[in-house]
């Protein structure tokens, strides 16, 4: 037993790591403080730091250290049935003494719950994002544009299947008026007359031609209209004849 207790300590220290003890105080060779005695009682938990002064010692009794408890350094003495555990403080990792566990220890260890396992990690894949409420918002927000802009390539759709049906039974497609080319075609301004030009100057004798032949007529009827008042005068002078005697 001394030496399983020496070699597992030694071992922890030359690890370069903290042994750890659970000491039952109530054994008989026990040295410590009373209060530490009456606080702890078969369930004293010391570390053995090397980086403090322990002034550590392994006798055919027991373990030997100098530990501070409260801030007053005591030199205590464990006897190796009191030590039921060492344990590396770092890893866990040590060894337990059956044969110097305490009866109340041990029946506390008897009615302890066995530890649940570790539950398994799901490997099922993961969920969908869910949609926050200020996405949804933006959405609906959008659904008015996108009809916005659905509405007019419908109704370019309807417009462009209507031209190429063609004029339905009993109606006449009539045709726009050339309005627009009347009005875009330029005016046709008169060159100045050249020597090339000649026959431009046809419409002007036929205006005078026109003219000649309108006075003419002007002069036919002028004499039509001079002939009756001729023969009226002859008339009157024949009646004045008559009147006076024919004289």
């Amino acid at each position: 037993m001394a030496n399983r207790v020496k070699s597992l300590i030694e071992s922890i220290h030359q690890g370069g790591s903290c042994p750890r003890l659970k000491i039952d105080l109530t054994r008989e060779g026990v040295v410590c403080p009373d209060f530490v005695c009456e606080k702890w009682g078969e369930e004293l938990i010391i570390d053995l730091d090397p980086s403090y002064p322990l002034n550590l010692a392994f006798t055919a009794v027991g373990v030997e250290a100098d530990l501070s408890f409260g801030g007053y350094v005591t030199r205590c003495k464990f006897p190796y049935a009191s030590i039921y555990l060492i344990v590396d403080r770092n890893t866990g990792k040590g060894e337990l003494f059956e044969e110097n566990i305490p009866e109340s220890v041990r029946q506390k260890r008897q009615f302890t719950p066995a530890p649940r396992p570790s539950p398994v990690k799901a490997t099922a894949t993961p969920a969908a994002k869910k949609r926050s409420s200020s996405d949804s918002r933006r959405r609906r927000r959008r659904r008015p544009q996108e009809e916005e802009t659905a509405a007019p390539a419908e109704a370019q759709e309807v417009e462009e299947k209507e031209r190429t049906k063609g004029p339905k039974i009993g109606l006449v497609a009539v045709e726009p008026e050339p309005e627009a080319e009347a009005e875009a075609a330029p005016a046709v301004e008169s060159a100045p007359p050249t020597a090339d030009t000649e026959p431009a100057a046809a419409p002007a004798q036929a205006r005078d031609d026109d003219d000649d032949e309108d006075e003419d007529d002007d002069e036919d009827a002028s004499a039509d209209a001079e002939r009756p008042s001729e023969t009226e005068a002859q008339r009157r002078r024949s009646i004045f004849k008559v009147i006076d005697g024919g004289k």
